[in-house]
């Protein structure tokens, strides 16, 4: 958190709980300006800092602050310094404080310079490999800032290389946690769709029992359910006929558990005489070659047989006309290469 009334940064240990009494208060960094902004470094640990407050020395950028004085105050009073409206980065520290990040030998705070903002800087935030820093100020403007690479080799051995190793390595954790997040969503996309078929196909077994009880209550009222086999009878006359234009696989499909019928499968061409269409999309009726089958099955995978035949007869007109067309042209061709011979015979000496 930073202040801007009493200029302090201060990082805190919400591990036990955001309670009062719970939140304790690890480092903190009193600063010369008013503070509006903060950003902790995104791979930054709870090892890290317990390493930190330890004593291990550290070389990375761990926070960013900044803010400035009010741009009225800087105008007319002449308050804050030159360089008060650049961000202020900071490392861990022994013994519990956060202080500035410098490159070894230098007395500069990485990141400075290069053009700060003319406002007091409102948002700071780290890029993933934290090589990069971003601010957004009062002024209007966005300013990226680079935090150079790490020296060449620190106190306890480690060499850049191997810091960097650890930065690409939590780059890629994090593409594949995006990665992960991706395929969970698609999961949960294909569940929902499938959730809303097994719906659909439980709402026509549904319909197809509750058809079947109003038949049996129409046919014999001491009987208080039947198949809708019964439906054959002399009221199915006159069934309406389809042909089957695409193949229906019920192993495809989660059919609903203790459902009275069964799904009727389909291969192309087939043809269906359909004994109760329920609507919504699904029928029952059996295959005109094997009538013993009976079942539900979706009626956007069949044509009326009036439409198919319609359909068949354009085909073939079309086909028919297309025969012609190429016969006409081929003796077109026949022709013009008789007439070519011919006019060559007679034009001899």
């Amino acid at each position: 958190t930073v202040g801007r009334d009493d200029l302090t940064v201060k990082l805190w240990d919400l591990g036990a709980g955001v309670c009062t009494g719970q939140v304790n208060l690890l480092m903190a960094h009193k600063s010369d300006r008013p503070l509006n902004a903060v950003a902790l470094r995104p791979s930054l640990s709870r090892s890290e800092v317990i390493s930190a407050i330890s004593g291990a020395p550290r070389w990375t950028c761990d926070a960013l602050i900044g803010g400035g004085q009010d741009a009225r105050d800087v105008a007319l009073k002449g308050e804050g310094g030159d360089d008060q409206f650049e961000p202020i980065p900071l490392r861990m520290a022994a013994g519990a404080e956060l202080a500035p990040w410098v490159v070894p030998g230098s007395e500069e705070p990485r990141g400075k310079g290069g053009g700060g903002h003319f406002g007091p800087i409102h948002t700071l935030a780290f890029s993933l490999d934290a090589g990069l820093c971003i601010s957004a100020a009062e002024d209007g403007n966005i300013r990226i800032r680079e935090l150079t690479v790490l020296p060449a080799q620190t106190d306890n051995g480690q060499s850049a290389a191997a810091t960097a190793a650890a930065m690409a390595a939590a780059q890629q954790q994090h593409q594949q946690q995006q990665a992960a997040a991706a395929a969970q969503r698609q999961r949960q996309q294909q569940q929902k769709q499938q959730h809303q078929q097994e719906q659909a196909v439980a709402a026509a077994a549904a319909a197809a029992q509750q058809a079947a009880a109003q038949e049996a209550g129409r046919g014999q009222a001491r009987q208080q359910t039947r198949p809708l086999s019964s439906l054959l009878g002399d009221d199915a006359a006159s069934p309406q006929r389809m042909i089957a234009i695409v193949d229906f696989d019920p192993s495809t499909i989660v059919w609903p558990a203790g459902a009275q019928q069964e799904p009727l499968p389909l291969r192309r061409g087939q043809e269906i005489e359909v004994l109760h269409d329920f609507g919504g999309g699904w029928a029952f009726g059996r295959v005109v070659s094997m009538p013993q089958r009976l079942g539900l099955f979706p009626t956007s995978y069949a044509l009326p047989l009036a439409a198919y035949r319609q359909a068949y007869l354009a085909a073939a007109k079309e086909a028919e006309a297309a025969a012609a067309a190429a016969a006409a042209a081929a003796a077109a061709s026949k022709s013009q290469s008789m007439l070519g011979a011919s006019q060559g015979v007679g034009g001899g000496p």
